[in-house]
């Protein structure tokens, strides 16, 4: 996280899981055995997000790049990789003085990309959301 001004920061943030299946443990169990991947395991992924806050108005982007996961197990497929734009404004305000209400306007996946996840079971038969919008309301009491 880098603080640009008391109002704004950027933060970049990812990550990689590096995994090895080791063939000695498999030895004792099948002598033809031959090496495999791990399964579902995710792909890396890279992501910045500029966020800027001013007084009751916070609003944020976010762009997130998934890999491509190309080391999979033998009964799985290799997964595509992908881009999710993402954006936040949010507006706060204080009701009678002890009561908040926050009103949020949330947009996902605003480049409507076609995406899967490839630690999910079932990720052929379900994409994440495509483009979406959000207008949300949060009361506290």
């Amino acid at each position: 996280m880098y603080q640009i001004t008391p109002e704004a920061r950027v933060t970049v943030f990812g990550d990689y899981i590096d995994t090895e299946l080791k063939p000695e443990v498999f030895d004792c169990y099948d002598p033809d055995y031959t090496t495999d991947n791990l399964p579902r395991i995710p792909p890396g992924s890279l992501g910045a997000r500029f966020n800027w806050v001013s007084g009751q108005l916070t609003a944020d982007i976010e762009y997130l790049q998934t890999f491509e996961q190309d080391k999979v197990a033998v009964y799985e497929t290799p997964t595509d990789g992908y881009g999710m734009l993402n954006a936040t404004i949010s507006y706060r305000m204080d009701i009678q003085g002890w009561r908040e209400l926050e009103v949020y306007l949330r947009g996902s996946n605003l480049t409507d990309e076609l995406a899967y996840v490839h630690a999910s079971f079932v990720k052929e038969q379900s994409p994440l959301r495509g483009r979406n919008v959000v207008l949300e309301m949060r009361y506290q009491f």
